[in-house]
């Protein structure tokens, strides 16, 4: 249908006027129609062959290619090259909803937000189930677990009142509450927990709430003496009540028996301290403290069975443009308004503004001519080294054209003693002094080169008396 649509759409488009930019398949068409041999016979265009009703089978139009080919189908964006067809992608899983507030897929970043700021929604209320209390050894150790490590906390962080006297199990997991750690602590942060989330969570596997049951309940191994844990481990200490009970049983499975008990209570609690267990060299800690915010709060790790969420997802959910509120009006909204205030008509108004920013248009461009035109590029700086290479250069030149100077000047001498030489080899006149280059002496003598005052004084063979 792309060679049948562009040669109508050509057609169309030519009863008002002539359109310059025809694709190529239209082109091909019109060519196989003989457009040009027809419009110049008969002065118009007709599609006699033309069959809008045509079945898949049969073809609308003779003349033209029958199928689209890729070349059509890329010129109308349709195809595996064509960027019109990449749609962006959809975010995985099911939007927000009460079942799922952050979508059923939230991404790692949204979830720890979500917990951070609002825990109780993001998480699931939380309910007592009888089932879950297969043991009353096991349903007793964790009341006087819940009891004392509510009590190992400073009083500074609750509300003063001593509400650590749980009677029953119920009351005991009801106090691991989001609601109730949230009243009961005057600063909490509630932390994610990323143990067995499917998906894509973030940082290294923690432990599940029932691993971390080996860190409250350890085996018979004391901490170091500066270790909080130590306070737990004599009688009435839960942890040395524990070791009390496991002495007592001689059957391996009623211990297996209990520990999975145990698993199981902690399994369905909501939080947990941010405990952290101790060491042959570290003491380990009870509560964690989180500073640097306006205050000091106590952090509490969240349980993920609660976690109102199919998986952690990759993909962020497209949420809202920020839509941010300027303060003020900008200068062009605060004129126009100033001036329909002072009366003036909008049209008038447009045009003082034009005129206003004509002016200042040719004012910065006065000013930019005008910084242009008297701008003196910098000096450049040269450094101490830098100068005294350029006058050791200079001086060496200034020896270089001195030192020809006195070679051309020696030259010179060289050339006029090697004519005085000359001028001595050859015979002279002994009556004509006038023509010798030769010096004579106070007698009248006259004395040759390479002879002293003595020999000539003394009348010798080239003296003259």
């Amino acid at each position: 249908m792309g060679i049948i649509t562009g040669v109508l759409v050509h057609l169309i488009r030519c009863i008002d006027s002539t359109p310059l930019m025809v694709p190529a398949h239209a082109r091909e068409s019109l060519a196989l129609l003989r457009m040009r041999e027809v419009q110049q016979t008969f002065g118009w265009m007709v599609l006699h062959d033309l069959n809008i009703q045509a079945d898949d089978d049969e073809n609308i139009l003779e003349e033209v290619q029958e199928k689209d080919d890729l070349d059509v189908l890329r010129s109308l964006g349709i195809g595996a090259d064509s960027r019109r067809q990449r749609r962006p992608k959809k975010r995985p899983g099911d939007g927000p909803s009460i079942a799922y507030p952050l979508g059923s897929m939230p991404t790692w970043t949204e979830l720890v937000k979500a917990i951070q700021e609002n825990p109780w929604d993001i998480m699931r209320d939380w309910s007592y189930n009888s089932i879950w209390v297969e043991s009353t050894i096991a349903a007793r150790l964790f009341v006087q677990f819940s009891q004392q490590m509510w009590l190992s906390s400073h009083p500074a962080w609750t509300s003063g009142q001593d509400n650590t006297s749980f009677l029953t199990l119920q009351e005991a997991m009801e106090s691991w509450t989001v609601a109730y750690i949230h009243d009961e602590l005057s600063g909490v942060m509630f932390l994610p927990c990323n143990a067995k989330l499917r998906g894509a969570p973030r940082g290294r596997p923690e432990k599940s709430f029932s691993e971390r049951v080996r860190m409250y309940f350890p085996d018979d191994i004391k901490p170091p003496e500066s270790s909080p844990w130590g306070r737990f481990w004599d009688v009435p200490g839960y942890i040395g009540e524990y070791h009390h009970i496991l002495h007592k049983m001689e059957d391996e499975g009623d211990i297996e028996n209990l520990n999975a008990n145990l698993r199981e209570l902690f399994r369905h609690i909501q939080c947990l301290p941010n405990s952290q267990g101790f060491t042959a060299s570290f003491g380990g800690r009870l509560w964690s403290r989180v500073s640097g915010t306006k205050e000091d709060r106590l952090e509490v790790v969240t349980n993920p069975l609660y976690y109102k969420i199919v998986e952690v997802g990759s993909m962020p959910r497209p949420g809202p443009r920020g839509n941010k509120k300027p303060a003020i009006r900008s200068k062009k909204a605060f004129m126009s308004a100033l001036l329909k205030q002072e009366g003036l008509e909008e049209m008038h108004v447009g045009m003082v503004l034009a005129e206003e920013r004509k002016k200042r248009r040719s004012e910065n461009a006065r000013k930019s001519a005008k910084s242009k035109a008297h701008r003196v590029p910098p000096t450049r700086k040269q450094s101490n080294q830098k100068k005294h290479i350029r006058e050791v250069e200079d001086k060496w030149k200034e020896s270089e054209k001195s030192g020809s100077k006195s070679l051309s000047k020696r030259k010179k001498m060289e050339q006029s003693e090697s004519e005085d030489e000359q001028t001595v080899s050859e015979p002279s006149d002994p009556t004509s002094p006038t023509e010798s280059s030769d010096d004579e002496d106070d007698d009248g003598n006259y004395i040759y080169e390479g002879e002293d005052e003595g020999a000539a004084s003394d009348g010798g063979d080239y003296g003259i008396d």
